[in-house]
């Protein structure tokens, strides 16, 4: 289902700020949808302080019950971080709640997984983790940035190119480029990518929270160019490019855009 919200927070670097939130799902190619989301509005975090939420989890298809576990992971990191205490070492309990979160779904043992992008908006500004290959990309000033990181064999392996241990043609064409080397779910101590100092907001940005069945489908300029829009527009574009265009291969997509105004 598809939503949206507006409504005003003050950042320190940009007080009186109007937020405004769409998305949009697609089921893509599939019969059924193993993405999750959900985002709040302004709300009192444990610590007294004014924060929003947003969350996006894809759940993998080769795995079983990927709905449930992704929708799972979504409810976790909003109520995990609705309780956040301090801002204080924000990175540290980011990645505590991702073990947490990772241990119950290990220990359910429903053998299923999901990939997560998680905000959190605060007056400092913005913290971000992911674990996967869930993305969060910054639109400023017309410049499309992608803030996390893959955790993927492609990634995996350039590592080995800067170290010299491997060209970049070996990085490329491995047959296991896009598997993932980390997710919530998997039986290993995770290592999220974290932001430790916070993204000062600045007027006119935005952020895209997506799952793989967005930016695999639709090219950085064409993201670039809906994120130009509102944020109803801009989800709006990019689910009809995704059922215009689509192919027999094309995964479930989803996506949240806020803008800060």
């Amino acid at each position: 289902m598809d939503k949206e919200n507006n409504f005003r927070f003050s950042f320190d670097s940009v007080p009186e700020t109007d937020v405004s939130i769409a998305s949009f799902q697609h089921t893509g190619s599939r019969n059924y949808q193993e993405d999750s989301y959900d985002f709040t509005g302004p709300l009192k975090s444990a610590s007294g302080d004014e924060c929003f939420i947003a969350v996006l989890s894809d759940g993998m298809g080769g795995l079983s019950q990927g709905d449930k576990v992704s929708k799972y992971v979504v409810s976790s990191y909003i109520k995990l971080l609705s309780g956040l205490r301090s801002y204080k070492d924000i990175h540290k309990q980011f990645t505590a709640m991702t073990a947490a979160i990772n241990n119950d779904i290990v220990k359910g043992g429903t053998g299923g997984g999901a990939t997560a992008v998680a905000v959190y908006c605060c007056r400092k500004g913005v913290f971000f983790c992911s674990t996967g290959d869930s993305r969060l990309y910054l639109f400023r000033n017309g410049i499309l940035t992608q803030l996390t990181e893959d955790a993927d064999v492609m990634n995996r392996e350039l590592i080995k190119v800067i170290d010299g241990l491997a060209t970049y043609s070996d990085a490329y064409n491995n047959s296991e480029r896009d598997s993932l080397t980390e997710f919530i779910g998997a039986n290993k101590q995770l290592s999220p990518d974290v932001n430790i100092k916070p993204l000062e907001i600045q007027p006119g940005d935005k952020l895209l929270l997506c799952s793989d069945g967005v930016y695999n489908a639709i090219p950085e300029k064409d993201l670039s160019g809906f994120l130009s829009m509102t944020p109803h527009y801009a989800s709006t574009g990019m689910k009809n490019a995704i059922n215009e265009n689509k192919t027999p291969a094309q995964d479930n997509a989803t996506a949240i855009v806020i803008e800060f105004r």
